[in-house]
């Protein structure tokens, strides 16, 4: 094999060895409701009382995108008990999700709370904290606004 080829290879190899984390496979991808944006669910996991749940908003199109909705309608049923669970707040009623702004899944303005601009063949991440579902639950439904359901969302612990 000739040098030329080989180091071809080799960094081939190399930058399939390197993709970062976040790319990884998703648990499960759905699309926005206009069909503009697809979205991963990256981690649903379970530690002690807390449901930690993490997405990628990914815009796969020639044009920027944007998103934001209110926490209050963001929740998932638990599939065991049939049980519904929304986004925890702390002890200072702050949501336990990022990026908030004035209760959204938004960007703050220092006047107002403007969507996440999610720029053409770009990626935004959000992330939602949520109250453990009961012990021995499996999947979920996640329900996030202007997305198509996440059903039967497998968890890991």
């Amino acid at each position: 094999m000739n040098k030329r080829i080989f180091l071809s290879l080799f960094i081939t190899m190399l930058a399939l060895t390197n993709v970062p984390a976040s790319y990884a496979k998703p648990l499960q991808t759905q699309m926005t409701l206009d069909g503009n944006l697809d979205v991963d669910v990256n981690k649903a996991k379970v530690d002690g009382n807390i449901l930690m749940v993490v997405l990628t908003y990914i815009n796969a199109s020639s044009t920027d995108a944007s998103i934001k909705y209110a926490l209050k309608d963001v929740y998932y049923i638990d599939k065991k008990d049939s049980l519904k669970y929304h986004v925890l707040r702390d002890s200072k009623k702050e949501w336990l999700a990022a990026p908030v702004a004035r209760g959204s899944i938004a960007r703050e303005t220092g006047i107002a709370a403007s969507p996440i601009l999610i720029k053409a063949e770009g990626r935004a991440t959000v992330w939602f904290r949520f109250p453990a579902p009961s012990p021995g639950t499996k999947k979920i439904d996640l329900i996030v606004p202007g997305i198509l359901p996440f059903d039967n969302l497998a968890l890991s612990k």
